[in-house]
């Protein structure tokens, strides 16, 4: 007797729990298609996926599995990129009003999303009726797959919360017969389901604090370091005095006490939802600073005095749709402690939409430079000739409003080397330095060398090289033997 050989391939497939069948038009033969709203062509979704609110995403979203053959029993991955599923979401594999298969497995969760769970197919003959190979099978949120009348139950789909500008895409992979056979056309290509985008956005670009050489007050004159050079006046503070270098010692008026300002900016670009609350604390990476006070404020409302390491959360707070804000802030010195050095770094959490979950919001400012706290910039300068036999003398005026230090290497004609600590040169003032020894010299005179100090030099010839911490102008000059000066170049 002849053997029907379709019967008996019918009947190892149904002992397999796997019944294959021919594709039909709109299905790539032998491959099975996850598309949108049941349209095999359309594997696409372009839609701006918000990833500042917690569970915010593709909603009511149509995605379809088209398969290949029947999959009696059969289970698979649904595996996305950049996204995945909320985790308390109860999913369902739906023939129209009928349930054909459920989520299985979570698999790994990351930021409360299943990104890649398993789904399995209802192992039974009139299950398999409704999933041939032409059948439109959906992933809806549903407890039971029948329609409410009311509510949307199509499957929803949220971004990663640290993946901004990224596409969310969608494809199965690992599919298993009941018997753990491989089952290669049930894969399929990649949906893209959207993208990803951060609509509320917070800046801060931490400004430069430059203290004074004493450290007991923030300068703004102190940003450019230099010789004999113009300062670039910065965005913080007053504007510098102007100086010369013709023997005048200071021009113009004194500048004033200079703060520590910065801003933190928060835009709001999304549609759908107002900024409510925000909590900010801010701290001090080395330490302890003493700071008289600092003012904070929200668009130049009431101002508050803030304490580090203390929570701000700013009452009345609401940042509209397509809607912007600024915090304020100003770290005002006592001028009697000193200025500590380091960052001043923010964390901001705690906010909240106008919807109905409270601190809804993603936190994405965290450990945030809002000011960087340092000394004034270094400069460093040669007069490259002195002599202690005559008259020669570097006059040093500070550009600072601060007190400026003052050190000078020493190396003589000889090869010999030596580092003093001068006096330092009082803000807004001059020093003269004289290479020639004299006792009693008083500000704003003072000795190169004072006696008993650098005793390995073995002359008077000295090339110098002075270290100090601002801008500074410099003059310097020596008597010759006829009477006349001779200026000497200063680099």
């Amino acid at each position: 007797m002849k053997r029907n050989i379709l019967k008996s391939f019918a009947a190892i497939t149904a002992i397999s729990g796997l019944s294959l069948s021919v594709a039909t038009a709109g299905v790539t033969s032998g491959t099975s298609i996850l598309c949108i709203d049941g349209n095999a062509s359309v594997k696409n979704h372009d839609e701006n996926v918000t990833i500042d609110l917690k569970n915010s995403g593709v909603t009511d979203l149509n995605l379809t599995l088209i398969p290949a053959a029947n999959y009696k029993g059969a289970s698979f991955k649904l595996e996305f990129t950049n996204g995945g599923i909320p985790k308390d979401d109860e999913v369902l594999l739906c023939v129209g009003e009928t349930k054909v298969g459920s989520l299985q497995e979570p698999g790994a969760i990351v930021d409360g999303l299943l990104v890649k769970p398993t789904f399995s197919f209802i192992d039974n003959d009139a299950v398999a009726a409704l999933i041939n190979k032409d059948a439109n099978i959906t992933f809806e949120t549903t407890s039971d797959c029948a329609t409410d009348g009311n509510t949307s139950e199509y499957l929803n789909v949220v971004g990663l919360a640290d993946k901004a500008c990224q596409t969310i895409s969608a494809k199965t992979v690992e599919p298993f017969s009941t018997q753990g056979q491989d089952i290669p056309s049930l894969k399929t290509n990649v949906s893209e389901l959207g993208t990803t985008k951060t609509f509320i956005s917070i800046a801060c670009t931490a400004p430069q604090c430059f203290v004074t050489g004493d450290k007991l007050k923030f300068t703004n004159n102190a940003k450019a370091a230099g010789v004999n050079v113009a300062l670039t006046d910065s965005t913080n503070g007053a504007a510098p005095t102007a100086y010369t270098t013709g023997g005048c010692d200071s021009c113009g008026d004194t500048p004033t006490v200079v703060t520590c300002v910065t801003d933190i900016h928060i835009q709001n670009e999304n549609e759908d939802f107002n900024i409510t609350s925000l909590d900010l604390v801010a701290n001090f990476s080395n330490g302890d600073i003493k700071l008289k006070q600092i003012d904070i404020s929200v668009d130049g409302n009431e101002t508050e005095k803030y304490t580090l390491g203390n929570k701000f959360s700013p009452t009345g707070l609401n940042i509209g749709k397509d809607g912007n804000a600024t915090i304020h802030m100003e770290f005002t010195p006592t001028t009697t402690d000193l200025i500590a050095l380091g960052d001043i770094t923010a964390n901001i959490t705690g906010m909240d939409s106008n919807l109905s979950n409270p601190n809804d919001v993603v936190p994405t400012f965290t450990d945030k430079k809002i000011a960087i706290i340092q000394m004034g910039a270094e400069t460093k300068f040669t007069v490259p000739y002195m002599n202690g036999a005559v008259s020669s003398m570097a006059k040093i005026t500070t550009r600072a409003d601060g007190e400026t230090s003052l050190v000078a290497t020493i190396t003589d004609s000889k090869g010999k080397t030596c580092t003093t600590t001068l006096d330092p040169i009082p803000a807004g003032s001059s020093t003269m330095v004289f290479a020639n020894t004299k006792a009693g010299r008083s500000a704003p005179y003072q000795n190169l060398v004072d006696a008993g100090d650098c005793p390995d030099l073995e002359t008077q010839e000295y090339s110098v090289v002075f270290t100090t911490n601002a801008a500074v102008d410099v003059v310097s000059y020596m008597t010759m033997s006829n009477g006349s000066q001779r200026y000497v170049d200063v680099y």
